[in-house]
């Protein structure tokens, strides 16, 4: 699929003695981190299909994206922020790579982790895409914990749309920064359900503004917000023309 497919991504693991089970620990890393960029690119869940070929005679997997919520021209920055995410946390230039969620994070951590408890049995774990290739090693694990620490909380407000909404368990709708870019988790109360289903705009029109407790990265980054106060802001098609406000 590599040689017909130029989105392809390549997860390769070598060494003298490569177990089922570390195998599959490293691939299902590999695959959910694949699955968090490409969603957070998308703006959606389950943005993708990844479509597999194997390479007889080698342990080396390539997968190819096909689109499924996710329109087409975008699926290159999707695999493009996958290779460059990977590559900066080897660097550990201590940057938080562009649509790497935390889950993204910590997959990448385990790819670093199957290579570093290997006990020697495995040499290499990487990522070829584009001609370019990432080894997998403890510097990406460094990285990631160093990216982690240092939360802190703050009160503030966050504007943005709301591409998924949730039920399951805690109440919960995730809302597309409008200054970050980034997906951030709005934990809010079961009173607050009607208001916020009536703001979910399956076609990402209406922005809304939700304001309470928010937990920041050390660089500054929100990750969560237990909402507090929940407004609906009106869709670009409801907004006032340039005319109308002049006159």
């Amino acid at each position: 699929m590599a040689k017909f497919s130029p989105n392809s991504l390549t997860f390769e693991i070598d060494g003298p003695r490569i177990t089922a089970q570390r195998f599959r620990k490293g691939f299902n890393a590999f695959l959910q981190m694949a699955d968090e960029v490409a969603d957070s690119v998308a703006g959606k869940p389950h943005a993708v299909e990844w479509l597999l070929s194997v390479e007889p005679g080698s342990v080396r997997v390539h997968i190819a994206p096909e689109a499924i919520k996710i329109p087409p021209e975008k699926i290159p920055v999707a695999i493009d922020a996958i290779q460059t995410g990977l590559a900066a946390l080897e660097v550990g230039d201590d940057i938080w790579p562009a649509h790497f969620s935390e889950k993204a994070l910590e997959a990448a951590k385990t790819m670093g982790e199957v290579l570093s408890k290997s006990d020697g049995e495995l040499s290499a774990v990487q990522v070829r895409y584009n001609g370019q290739t990432t080894k997998m090693s403890s510097r990406s694990i460094a990285s990631v914990d160093q990216l982690l620490q240092g939360k802190y909380v703050d009160h503030g407000t966050v504007e943005g749309r709301i591409p998924v909404l949730s039920r399951r368990g805690k109440t919960s709708f995730s809302i597309d920064d409008d200054i970050s870019g980034r997906n951030i988790n709005c934990y809010f109360p079961g009173e607050l359900w009607d208001d916020v289903l009536r703001s979910f705009d399956p076609k990402m029109d209406r922005r809304v503004s939700v304001s309470g407790l928010i937990q920041y990265r050390r660089n500054g980054t929100p990750i969560n917000i237990t909402v507090e106060e929940f407004r609906g802001l009106r869709p670009k098609s409801e907004l006032p023309s340039w005319s109308d406000v002049l006159g």
